[in-house]
């Protein structure tokens, strides 16, 4: 019968397998039901973590590109023209709105505003009074449809340029009415250049106009001056100019334009900002809304497509000028740098979703296996009751597939709503704008992370059945035989993988070692750090892989210690206990190693969350020095320091202030910041910590003060270096040196002190190395007027303010342009890609709670019902209750301790090797003057109360687990227990 149905096609079969399955299913619905649990929020959590990472970019990406001026916010397309006609001008204005809409035009927010620019036109001497007899002074008159541009545009007095008006109108800003001495009413005239034929316009000034707040065009109507004269840039109507400019025609030929080097020469001489063309301008507005992370590398592709196009298209438009500008977006260069941020920002993202994958794929794997060991039972009488190995596959495999389906159908869908809570909890601003991303085409979305959860589908299935395969190839007497004491050995211990493994991770610390050499590392160059990078990410988690293994290979042998040294004590649930586990380790193992994982997975989320924080507040501690801090204008009332200091403090909400001089000198291959402050203040202002030195700031800048007079007497300027400088230039303390300063002049040098890191100096973003130094300024500004002649004023200011709003608002309306403390450490928190870190980890944290959860109660669930009949024999035997508590109580306990002992072993590995290498926040840095790297060292902060948290959670657990095993195994009656079945 066997041999019958075994050759029966797999679609004969099929019935037979579906009413298998579906028997099954009503038998183990409840085991069935947790699985697939498991399986959805497997797939919920691995697709948050790119749509989240997807919204949270795009909202960082949409408020970059809000923050750029408006007039950067377009994209420009001009036209030159030798002959502006209506056919030209319909040509031209074609070709670019094709090639806009073919490039960027799902990007385009309307219809483009047109503009018209004329060559300069030469002011004659009597419209400008006050002009030198010796510059030429210029009017670039631009022509906008100010029907379109009028409500962006403040008129002061008069009117602005009507554009049905024969005479031609303009219109002043108040600066250059003033410096033109005109007012309404009056006339310029003004010359167009020869190559235009020397035509002479009438100007008539009708109003005087400023630009407001919303005004989009780069045109700022501010005037231009250079050694040549100055450029007044006027405004018009260009439907009033279109008309004058059609008899209008420019005569020049290649050398004229090009001249001998091949670059355009602007009318008026070399230099000269204006063209001697006649420039048509479509600007283009876009919208940001439709920008985000998905679709920001075609948006800026389009750029360059349209950039190209232009360039070669609108050379063939009749009387096109011999030199085309290419089109003009500042933003595409702002989408470019962000997303050198967003790939920064991913390396730990990528990180943390590989773990969070593992996880998950370690949970419903193991889960799946259990589900079929629990089986194998069943399997096996199946089997010797004529079922053939593919109706038993078929059936346990299609309860699987149908599962992971209905899992791969709800879980993406189900992300969507999870990324939406996540959004409005985690990130502030307006996130229904940037939730377009995903709500606009859920389904879409939905496919965009379908391979995320086919992956982990997949690797379920792939696990449920490579087991079921394993659970079939077994009948009742192998079956019994197997159970009695495993005699299969896994495949990577016949494999020897974890010796492979161990000799491999000794063979890669000693080619680090070596090619840490400083002989190899200077051949490496930056080579090296790259080799360094990848192997601090990838070298802890082959290692912890490894470690699993080994603990795989020793745990049994533990067991059978364990075993020994309780049968000594003579305690009857001891021994039954570790006897249990040591004849069948494989369900204490698997439960060890899912607490491990959790333990050290939230453990590492927690200290990196807090190392993440507190590097953000440490680098913008070192970017700005103080509460607020920045550059101060020249002294013009020639006051003295103290004078000066006083300024600031009388000033509601400053508590200390301190003057200084901050200057750079470059050499052939080092900078060197000088940073010369007021030694009696300095230390009571800035922010100073033990990172930066041993000793303390006060101590330091006493040190300065008592060599105030060395200045005076010896011509000298003692001072602070940092490591850097004291190691590459081989000085020490007593050490002399002379270092020019940026305007020429030389000061001697002594070296009273070394520290680890001066605030504010940096590594420089070139090739360059940096130095830092600090000093008295007092006694830097007395050296420097003793060699120079002149009084060196102070050019930098750092103040110490309190932290109520009252006071920093009063702070901030005084000194607008300093830098903020408390501002930009706001702004570095609550930008979108710190925010997706976090969430990431938020995500790393739930999903390892929700694994130990759901783990400790279904592997403690069939744990219990697969040894109820052990615990009945007990029971008949005359064990009381009480014991049969005790050999759980020690089964379990011994496992949980286990598993906290080695899981906070390996969450401190992993925080100690992994943690400083994701470490991204010195992208904060850039919010200094200066294009620089964070150089301190990464100090990791570890939330004590929190991993306590976790503990005690995870002791909750545990105990409901454990509460569920004693009520399950005292529940059933012996009697039912213990009856034989049928085999």
């Amino acid at each position: 019968m066997a041999s019958t149905l075994s050759r029966r096609s797999t679609l004969a079969l099929l019935p037979a397998i579906v009413r298998l399955a579906w028997w099954r299913l009503r038998q183990m619905w409840r085991s069935l039901l947790v699985t697939w649990l498991g399986m959805i929020a497997m797939v919920v959590l691995i697709c948050s973590v790119p749509l989240f990472a997807q919204v949270s970019s795009t909202i960082g990406l949409r408020s970059v590109l809000s923050s750029i001026p408006l007039s950067q916010q377009r994209v420009n397309a001009t036209f030159y023209s030798l002959h502006p006609t209506s056919d030209q001008i319909l040509q031209a204005q074609q070709q670019i709105n094709q090639a806009v809409q073919s490039n960027i035009g799902f990007y385009v927010n309307g219809s483009a505003d047109f503009s018209v620019s004329l060559p300069p036109l030469t002011l004659q001497s009597s419209a400008s009074q006050g002009a030198s007899s010796q510059n030429t002074n210029t009017l670039q008159v631009v022509g906008y449809d100010l029907d379109k541009v009028g409500s962006e545009l403040t008129v002061v007095q008069g009117h602005l340029p009507d554009a049905l008006n024969n005479q031609i109108e303009i219109a002043l800003t108040q600066a250059e009415a003033a410096s033109l001495h005109a007012s309404i009413g009056s006339v310029l005239k003004a010359t167009f250049p020869d190559s235009v034929g020397s035509v002479t316009w009438t100007l008539h000034v009708v109003g005087i106009f400023g630009t407001s707040k919303n005004w989009e065009y780069a045109n700022d109507f501010q005037a231009n001056t250079s050694s040549h004269g100055t450029s007044y840039p006027v405004l018009a109507s260009s439907s009033a100019l279109l008309p004058q400019l059609s008899s209008l025609q420019v005569s020049l030929n290649n050398q004229q334009v090009f001249g001998n080097k091949g670059v355009v020469i602007a009318a008026g001489g070399k230099g000269s900002p204006n063209l001697p063309f006649f420039g048509l301008n479509w600007s283009y507005p876009l919208d940001i809304t439709r920008v985000n992370t998905n679709n920001m590398d075609a948006l800026v592709q389009g750029g360059t497509n349209l950039s190209s196009q232009l360039g070669q298209s609108l050379q063939q438009v009749p009387d096109a000028a011999p030199f085309q500008m290419r089109s003009a977006g500042p933003l595409f260069d702002t989408i470019s740098n962000y997303e050198t941020e967003i790939a920064i920002a991913n390396i730990p993202i990528i990180a943390l979703l590989v773990l969070i994958l593992a996880l998950l794929i370690f949970l419903v794997s193991t889960m799946s296996v259990a589900l079929v060991e629990r089986q194998t039972a069943t399997i096996a009488t199946l089997r010797s009751r004529g079922a053939t190995r593919r109706h038993v596959f078929g059936a346990f495999v299609t309860q699987g597939t149908i599962l992971g389906l209905i899992a791969l159908i709800l879980g993406p869908f189900a992300a969507i709503l999870l990324v939406e809570l996540l959004v409005h909890l985690l990130l502030s601003g307006s996130p229904q704008s940037s939730l377009n991303v995903l709500l606009d085409n859920p389904f879409s979305t939905a496919l965009s992370v379908g391979w995320f959860a086919l992956a982990t589908i997949a690797c379920a299935l792939l696990t449920l059945i490579i087991s079921v395969r394993r659970a079939t190839q077994m009948d009742v007497l192998a079956f019994r035989r197997e159970s009695s004491r495993s005699t299969r050995a896994p495949f990577w211990r016949r494999l020897n993988l974890d010796i492979v493994g161990v000799v491999l991770l000794c063979l890669g610390y000693l080619g680090y070692l070596y090619m840490s050499q400083p002989t190899i590392a200077g051949q490496l160059g930056k080579g090296l750090l790259v080799i360094r990078g990848v192997m601090a990410l990838c070298a802890p988690f082959l290692a912890s892989a490894i470690c699993f293994t080994l603990f795989l290979r020793l745990f049994p042998l533990c067991l059978r210690l364990c075993t020994f040294l309780s049968s000594r004590r003579r305690k009857a649930p001891a021994v039954l206990a570790f006897a249990q586990m040591a004849r069948a380790p494989r369900p204490a193992s698997r439960m060890i190693l899912l607490l491990l994982l959790v333990i050290s997975t939230t453990m590492f989320a927690l200290v990196y969350t807090a190392t993440q924080q507190q590097r953000t507040s440490d680098s913008v501690d070192f970017a700005i020095g103080a509460d607020f801090s920045g550059s101060v204008g020249p002294n013009t009332q020639h006051l003295t320091l103290a004078q000066e200091t006083a300024t600031y403090t009388k000033v509601q909400g400053v508590t200390s202030a301190t003057l200084g001089y901050e200057d750079s000198v470059q050499q052939t291959s080092a900078l060197t910041d000088v940073v010369a402050v007021n030694a009696d203040t300095y230390a009571s202002t800035v922010i100073w910590s033990s990172q930066h030195s041993e000793q303390s700031l006060a101590s330091l800048m006493s040190l300065l003060i008592s060599h105030r007079a060395d200045a005076t007497n010896n011509d000298t300027v003692y001072t602070i270096i940092d490591d850097e400088m004291a190691s590459n230039q081989h000085l020490s303390v007593g050490s002399s040196f002379i270092l020019p300063t940026s305007d020429g002049y030389s000061i001697h040098y002594v070296v009273a002190g070394i520290v680890h890191y001066i605030p504010s100096v940096y590594d420089s973003s070139s090739d360059l190395i940096t130095y830092g130094m600090l000093c008295d300024y007092q006694s830097y500004a007395s050296v420097y007027r003793q060699n120079s002649g002149s009084t060196l004023d102070p050019n930098f200011v750092w103040l110490k303010t309190n932290s109520d709003s009252t006071s920093l608002s009063s702070v901030r309306a005084a000194f607008p342009n300093l830098q903020d403390l408390r501002a930009q450490l706001a702004s570095a928190e609550s930008n979108p890609l710190y925010v997706n870190v976090d969430g990431m980890l938020y995500l790393g944290i739930a999903t390892a709670l929700l694994l130990a959860l759901l783990g400790t109660l279904f592997f403690s669930w069939l744990n219990a019902s697969g040894r109820l009949t052990n615990f009945a024999v007990l029971r008949a035997l005359g064990m009381p209750p009480r014991q049969i508590a005790a050999v759980l109580l020690w089964e379990q306990g011994w496992i949980y301790v286990f598993a906290v002992v080695l899981g906070l072993g390996l969450g401190l590995f992993l925080m100690t090797f992994v943690g400083p290498a994701l470490i991204f926040t010195d992208v904060v840095t850039a919010l200094s003057s200066k294009a620089s790297i964070y150089t301190l060292p990464v100090q990791l902060v570890v939330p004590a109360w929190l991993i306590i948290g976790l503990l005690g959670a995870l002791v909750v657990i545990c105990g409901v687990a454990l509460a569920l095993m004693a009520r399950l195994v005292s529940r059933p009656s012996m009697s039912q227990t213990l009856r034989l079945n049928e085999d």
